[in-house]
């Protein structure tokens, strides 16, 4: 993901396609700016009430994360991302960007499974959480297990911020073919039903120009 963010200049006409003109590529690029600005509020609506606890789910290098604490340039003391990930393969990259940033003292790294999230971090009680870029690759039992587990650690009043995926413009099969990926598509609706059935309510919902990417804001009530 981290190559379609940057947009690295493409190696060859196949680089290209998959990188630079695929239509999930593109939306990914939106998706990125979105989610942003919607962490962003989240985080300036957060403030007034002491330190902000984010956690990155399959993070990877945290870039959405890390990009909204530097812009809004918060200290350690008003703000720390957990950020968490089943493989560290990103990690390094991740650790660069902070420093960077200037932002180290606000970032901690984790490998681990968020489905176990409390064992892992058992100590932690987020008030956002970010969970892109990785539903479309969870069947429904295994996305249901990670959202039971992040609704049971976050605080009442919390937000966790996901997206489901659809391919009206048909790009999956390149992206299939490249790089092997293949994404379970879920509507608005589909990814509402999910958060819904293990106590979230979603409060908001946009959908990122290239019409792929529905990214829905979810609160945990305050009382259930």
């Amino acid at each position: 993901m981290e190559i379609l963010y940057r947009k690295d200049a493409p190696v060859d006409l196949l680089d290209r396609q998959a990188i630079l003109d695929n239509p999930i590529s593109r939306a990914s690029r939106n998706r990125l700016q979105t989610v942003t600005q919607i962490l962003i509020d989240l985080i300036q609506t957060r403030q007034s009430d002491g330190p902000v606890v984010l956690m990155g789910v399959g993070a990877g290098p945290g870039r959405h994360v890390q990009t909204a604490i530097s812009r809004l340039q918060l200290s350690a003391d008003e703000v720390h991302a957990h950020l968490i990930d089943l493989d560290d393969d990103a990690f390094e990259y991740g650790q660069q960007l902070a420093e960077q940033l200037g932002i180290s003292d606000c970032i901690s790294f984790l490998q681990g499974d968020a489905r176990e999230i409390q064992t892992v971090l058992p100590d932690v009680k987020p008030n956002i959480v970010k969970l892109i870029g990785l539903i479309e690759y969870l069947n429904d039992q295994q996305l249901h297990e990670l959202l039971s587990a992040l609704h049971t650690i976050m605080v009442p009043g919390g937000n966790l911020v996901t997206h489901g995926i659809l391919d009206p413009w048909h790009g999956a099969p390149s992206l299939k073919r490249i790089f092997k990926l293949q994404h379970i598509r879920r509507s608005a609706d589909d990814v509402r039903q999910m958060l819904e059935t293990v106590g979230f309510r979603v409060i908001d919902q946009v959908t990122e120009p290239m019409g792929i990417y529905p990214i829905v804001t979810a609160v945990k009530p305050m009382i259930e």
